[in-house]
Formats: C-alpha cells, structure tokens, sequence
C-alpha cells in the first residue's frame, strides 16, 4: 500500500507546481478522493443521549433562562418572537438566553 501522499502510479503529469488533483483519474484508476477514508459514524444512540443529558442541564437552569434557551436556541424562536410569547422586552430574553449558556458552560466545564 502506497502513503496517503503519494499519488497513484497512473495519476498522469502533475500540475507546473507539481500538485495532483483529488478528483482527476486516469487509465480507469479511481480518483484520489474515491480513495480516501471516511469518517467513522457515530453510534446513533449518541444523538439522543446528547440531548438528554442537555435536558437535564437546562432543567437545573432558572426557570427564565431555561425558558429563553428552549424557545430560542431549541425551538427556533427568534428574540422578538420569544420576547412576544413571555410578554417581554426582547432584550430580557437576550439577557436570559446569555446567562443561560453561560451557566450551561460552566456545568459542562466542570466547575458547576
């Protein structure tokens, strides 16, 4: 097996700074970019327990700022729209939304 650097046997002439290109092939070989590893997959189980465990983190919020964090970050409400829903000014839920991640941050940090 060749390095990963090393271009295919059948690659054709580099380019004038001698560089290959990733998705060029030649004499049927496969590109370079077909060559290359894909990432591994994370298990699909990671998804849904990630989102649990940010669950119970916001739950352990105040109650306003866990509220903030839900309608704007997790459901897609923008400031306004949150503001409207708590009966609110948009710059409180602002305020709700940055202490929230902060603290968020300092749990996942390990000093909370």
């Amino acid at each position: 097996m060749r390095p990963w650097f090393a271009p295919p046997p059948a690659a054709g002439p580099a380019s004038p700074l001698g560089h290959f290109s990733l998705d060029a092939s030649a004499d049927g070989e496969p590109c370079l970019l077909d060559q290359l590893a894909s990432p591994e997959p994370e298990p699909a189980s990671s998804g849904a327990e990630q989102q649990l465990a940010l669950e119970q983190l916001v739950d352990q919020l105040p109650a306003a700022q866990a509220t903030a964090l839900r309608l704007t970050l997790l459901e897609g409400l923008s400031l306004r729209a949150a503001a409207e829903r708590l009966e609110i000014s948009a710059m409180s839920v602002q305020r709700a939304q940055k202490k929230a991640i902060a603290a968020l941050r300092q749990q996942l940090a390990g000093g909370g």
